[in-house]
């Protein structure tokens, strides 16, 4: 599992890490599931 760190609820910076999740998924299916963790 990995997880994708964002640091500000700016909506342009959680649409990023959506779809880098999303990247991330096709190009690693064997990855594991991609959690993005809010810290702010």
């Amino acid at each position: 599992m990995f997880k994708i760190n964002v640091i500000s609820f700016n909506e342009t910076i959680v649409f990023a890490a959506e779809e880098l999740k999303k990247y991330l998924r096709m190009m690693m299916p064997e990855a594991g599931n991609f959690h993005i963790c809010f810290n702010s």
